[in-house]
């Protein structure tokens, strides 16, 4: 993917910004509203520059975003039956960080793209029901080898 330079050092400054302050906040919550910076932005930039790959970008992150804060949601309301652990926000946060590196280039794979999508897909889906028993039968992981 090849964006024009002031989109994508806009979306890597953004994505950047997000993805260490999310690495520095502890509480869920707010480690997610930093994360809603990436579906934000991107939809800001869209309506400069449109792009099927940054609309992916939004769709993906907007749904991680939902499906993870409603579980966080169910959680504080009492609902303990599907934890978010750690390991999971974490996993939330390197795909942020990929996203602000991949962002620092002038031709952005797209198979990186939809690595990392997939990789935020498949958290957010972690905080489902089948997702989570998918977890517990060591089918989805949550720590990715290096």
């Amino acid at each position: 993917m090849r964006l024009p330079d002031e989109i994508r050092t806009r979306l890597a400054d953004e994505f950047t910004f997000a993805s260490e302050r999310m690495r520095e906040e502890g509480v869920p919550l707010r480690k997610l509203y930093f994360f809603s910076a990436v579906f934000g932005e991107v939809g800001r930039e869209l309506n400069r520059h449109w792009d099927p790959t940054l609309a992916l970008i939004h769709q993906v992150s907007n749904l991680a975003y939902q499906q993870i804060n409603g579980r966080l949601q169910q959680i504080i309301a009492g609902d303990n039956t599907l934890p978010v652990g750690k390991e999971l926000l974490a996993g939330l946060d390197e795909t942020a960080a990929q996203l602000a590196r991949m962002f620092c280039l002038e031709d952005i794979p797209d198979q990186d793209i939809l690595n990392v999508l997939g990789r935020m897909s498949e958290l957010s889906y972690a905080t489902t029901g089948n997702g989570y028993y998918l977890l517990t039968r060591q089918r989805i992981q949550l720590k990715k080898p290096q």
